[in-house]
């Protein structure tokens, strides 16, 4: 079986070392509600964007750096078939999907086939760090994210496609595309 998702779905978790590296780009869509609530990213398209993300030093699988959008810094973590980003205000923990799981209209805005290399993550909780109380949507976090938050990463040779979508509740989507390569 190969390192990523395909149509069958994954009994282990598949190797996230494709995805280790300095990655420079600029945001490439960004289509928001800005009054949806939370604080989605601001970054406009052609914003800096720049994602370093290496293997664990003392635990091998997992993949562990930074994400930053313009001023915007997150943590990442992808151990196993778990995906955790946190800033300094929430952590999000999202679970790894085969490629049949992604809704099918993700799939047809975002191009993917099921011969493309990605990495797929689904929502699946998030907390206030402060507290460690579970966010609460339209404050924490924008609407529709934790009934559809996808975060799909797209590896081609040196080229890498970060993506996160979502549907809000009036139907409209949410799309923030980074397009990266390879440093």
């Amino acid at each position: 079986m190969s390192c990523f998702l395909s149509a069958v779905a994954l009994a282990t978790a598949p190797s996230y070392t494709p995805l280790a590296g300095k990655w420079a780009g600029r945001v490439e869509k960004n289509i928001r509600n800005k009054s949806a609530g939370g604080t989605p990213s601001e970054g406009e398209v052609g914003t800096p964007v720049s994602i370093h993300l290496r293997e664990s030093p003392t635990d091998k699988g997992i993949i562990e750096g930074e994400s930053r959008l313009g001023q915007v810094v997150e943590t990442w973590q992808i151990k196993e078939n778990t995906y955790v980003w946190k800033d300094d205000v929430i952590e999000v923990t999202s679970k790894s999907v085969a490629y049949g799981e992604i809704p099918a209209w993700i799939k047809d805005d975002l191009k993917l086939k099921a011969s493309d290399r990605i990495y797929a993550f689904k929502f699946e909780k998030c907390s206030v760090i402060k507290t460690q109380e579970s966010c609460t949507p339209n404050i924490h976090f924008p609407e529709g994210l934790d009934k559809t938050g996808h975060w799909i990463f797209k590896t081609q040779a040196n080229q890498l496609n970060s993506n996160v979508v979502y549907k809000y509740a009036d139907g409209n989507k949410r799309i923030l595309t980074e397009a990266l390569i390879k440093e």
